[in-house]
Order: structure tokens, then C-alpha cells, then sequence
């Protein structure tokens, strides 16, 4: 079963990827800019430098900008939608509030002009894999944020050992939280502080599928240059999360309350106030090696505020689309050379070689 549009526009990833997709066209792209900017909680004012006289900031109405996307001239290919894809991925946050271009993208009347964009991606050739299950994995290592070279990491990321070890530690470390959340934390959800906002952080041992598209879908990302993948394989109880609906069937059959710990970042990212849990892993790991989250269920799904049940609800946050979490002790490393990566600027993630890097060493 493929994407539908309706999919992409009902969630805040989705509606972003075919926002940037309609800002392919200069005059969509200067009028979201200077809307945008508008409803952005951080904006801040404009500032001009030089000679001459000030221009004050430009103004569109949302009709405006709704007549632009939908009269968009753009090419709807694999290339550009996987394009806009990472750009939808990496302005991603969970912390605090949306960004300009996420709540225009929000809005009634840019949902309804974004339709056409939506029906053209959800058509579109090479992106089948956004659907399906993986057929490989790998591991993947990048090379450390700038400074920080020298520093050694928990673990390195071959080591596949004490998967499940740690994913019992992630629930005893998370009810830990919650309840020292719930003795010192603020209860009003606008309180300004942050903590944990992920649902299962990065540190637990995860693979990508599909290789070098899924490379450059990291969200919070500090833009390494460089990488390298492990060919590996692990148990065959892979569940894939095709649909928001899925995460949610997780969550009422074993959840987590994480309503105090997440209450105040999930607020600023969603606007809801009220319970939040996530779903139980240790509970999850007796019957499943991994969990695999679709590019599609991603986009649907994630950063919203997903309804439980009357009184809960759940969020995918720093959850990379096309990644799978590992919850038991079956991952192997096969017995490969990885593979190096290099981030070039015009042609994206390439072996060296393709860069013109000359070979790894």
C-alpha cells in the first residue's frame, strides 16, 4: 500500500516536505520566507547593513502565499522530493515551538493549496521504498561534531552486545525520571524548561535501510561530512510501523507514563496540555527483536500529538525516518569491510571515490 496524500498533509513533516517542495518555484520561496517569518515564535526583527535606506520587511497574506503554491511551478522527481524530504527532516524539533515554515504549512488554507503537491509526491516513481520493509541494515557512524574528535563515545558502534540489557536499563531510567519529574517539575505545561523529548534516544543501537538516502534523515543534525555503514543483520521479528495508527496500538498495549518528564517540550511542539506516554519497550522486546519506522509513518506521524485514548496521548519525536531500533540481543555484524561515505555539497552522500576524494583509507 502507498502513500496517500492525505498521509502527507496530516502531519507536520509531511505538510513541511511539500511546503519546501512548492518553494522550489523563486516567487513561492520569497513569499514563504517573509510569511514565515511572520508566524515564527523566535523571529526576532529584520536587520539591514550597509548604505542606503532601509526596506521595510515585505508582506504577504496567507492567500497570498496559498495562490503562489498552488499556481507553483516545480518538478516532482525522486531527486526533489528526496530533497525536500531531508530538509523536512532536519528542521525537526521537539524542544520548543514549530518553526515559521511548519505553522504556515499548518494553516487551513495552505493545507488545502499544498493538495496538489501532495498528490504529485504520493504518485511519484522511486520512493516505493518509503513503504516497505528492510531487506538490509547497517549501522552507521559519523564522524564526530567539530572539537570533539578526541573524545571516546559510550561505546563504539559495532558493539551490538547488551541490546536487550539496555533497553530494560531505557525503562528503569525512564520511571526513574518521571518520577523525580513529578516531585520537582513545574506542572503548567508553558514553564520554560526542557529535558528528555525523544522517544527512544539515538544511543540505543538502530540501522538504516536504505543506503545513501537515509544518510542525510537525521534529525537535530550537526552536519558531519563523513561516515561509514556496517552491514549487519538481526532477528526476524522486525514490526513496521506503516502508520501513525500503528505507534498507537504499541502504546495501548503497554505504555510508560512519561507525562510530568515530557510535559513542557511536548506542549511548546504540539500545543496540547495533558497526559503522555510512550510505549513500553521492555514490554515490546518480549515479542519483537526490532521496531522499524517507515519513511511514510514518519511523515504522518511524527511531531503530532498522537490520541491514545481519552486522556493520553503519545509522540514520535527523534525517531529518524527509515530506522530501526534494535530491542534484543540478535544483531550480528557480518563479516564486510564498511563502507565510507563522504557529504558532498552538490551531489549529497557519495563513497569517496564517486567525490573525488580519492580512496579511504
Amino acid at each position: 500500500m502507498g502513500l496517500t496524500p492525505e498521509e502527507l498533509l496530516s502531519g507536520p513533516r509531511g505538510r513541511r516536505l511539500c511546503l519546501e517542495l512548492a518553494a522550489q518555484d523563486p516567487d513561492v520561496t520569497n513569499a514563504v520566507f517573509w510569511r514565515s517569518h511572520a508566524h515564527d515564535a523566535r523571529s526576532g526583527a529584520s536587520a539591514s547593513f550597509g548604505w542606503g535606506r532601509h526596506e521595510p520587511d515585505r508582506e504577504f497574506s496567507p492567500e497570498t502565499v496559498a495562490e503562489l503554491v498552488e499556481s507553483a511551478s516545480t518538478m516532482v522527481t525522486a531527486e526533489t522530493v528526496g530533497r525536500a524530504l531531508e530538509y523536512s527532516v532536519c528542521s525537526a524539533r521537539y524542544w520548543q515551538e514549530p518553526d515559521g515554515r511548519d505553522v504556515l504549512a499548518a494553516q487551513g488554507r495552505m493545507i488545502a493549496a499544498l493538495r496538489p503537491m501532495a498528490e504529485a509526491v504520493a504518485a511519484c516513481a522511486g520512493i516505493e521504498w518509503w513503504t516497505s520493509a528492510p531487506a538490509h541494515h547497517w549501522l552507521v557512524e559519523y564522524d564526530p561534531p567539530q572539537g570533539l574528535a578526541e573524545q571516546t563515545a559510550l561505546d563504539p558502534v559495532t558493539d551490538v552486545s547488551r541490546v536487550r540489557e539496555r533497553i530494560r536499563e531505557w525503562r528503569r531510567a525512564t520511571v526513574t525520571e518521571e518520577a523525580v519529574a513529578k516531585r520537582d517539575y513545574p506542572e503548567d505545561p508553558e514553564y520554560p524548561r526542557t529535558g528528555s523529548w525523544w522517544s527512544l534516544a539515538g544511543w540505543y543501537r538502530h540501522t538504516v535501510s536504505r543506503l545513501p538516502d537515509a544518510l542525510a534523515l537525521m534529525e537535530d543534525s550537526y552536519g558531519p561530512k563523513a561516515a561509514r555503514t556496517f552491514p549487519v543483520h538481526g532477528g526476524s521479528r522486525v514490526l513496521e510501523i506503516r502508520t501513525p495508527e500503528d505507534w498507537v496500538k504499541l502504546c495501548r498495549n503497554a505504555s510508560v507514563d512519561v507525562s510530568a518528564s515530557r510535559r513542557h517540550d511536548w506542549f511548546r511542539t504540539t500545543g496540547r496540555a495533558g497526559e503522555w506516554v510512550l510505549p513500553d519497550w521492555d514490554a515490546v522486546a518480549e515479542q519483537w527483536d526490532g521496531v522499524h519506522l517507515t519513511v511514510a509513518a514518519y511523515l504522518a506521524g511524527a511531531g503530532r500529538a498522537l490520541a491514545v485514548d481519552e486522556s493520553r496521548a503519545s509522540v514520535i519525536a527523534g525517531w529518524d525516518p527509515d530506522t530501526t531500533f534494535w530491542l534484543t540481543n540478535t544483531l550480528v555484524l557480518e563479516d564486510l569491510s564498511p563502507q565510507e561515505w563522504v557529504l558532498d555539497d552538490e551531489g549529497g552522500w557519495q563513497p569517496p571515490s564517486q567525490n573525488g576524494a580519492g580512496a579511504a583509507s
